[in-house]
């Protein structure tokens, strides 16, 4: 095997291995909120499922939204700001 393939592919894995640490980087600040994002979906599925049979599937995901803004994510906010103070 000659060399220019050999350098020419380790040119390749440098660089997809610069390009994959830059990635990190750029979504390592908001890893939280995507983790935050994807229990809320995991939690708040069923009930988008049983909303969407009844009332179709737009009105569900905005109730969807209300309920869990109401139901998990105000009164999570309010313990936190009491146990802040």
């Amino acid at each position: 095997m000659s060399e220019e393939p050999m350098r020419s592919n380790r040119f390749l894995l440098l660089i997809g291995l610069l390009v994959g640490v830059l990635s990190v980087l750029i979504v390592l600040p908001f890893l939280i909120w995507i983790v935050v994002a994807l229990i809320l979906a995991y939690a708040l599925g069923p009930v988008n499922d049983r909303l969407g049979t009844r009332v179709g599937p737009e009105l569900a995901a905005g109730l969807s939204i209300l309920v869990g803004l109401f139901v998990i994510v105000l009164p999570v906010v309010g313990i936190l700001v009491v146990a802040a103070n």
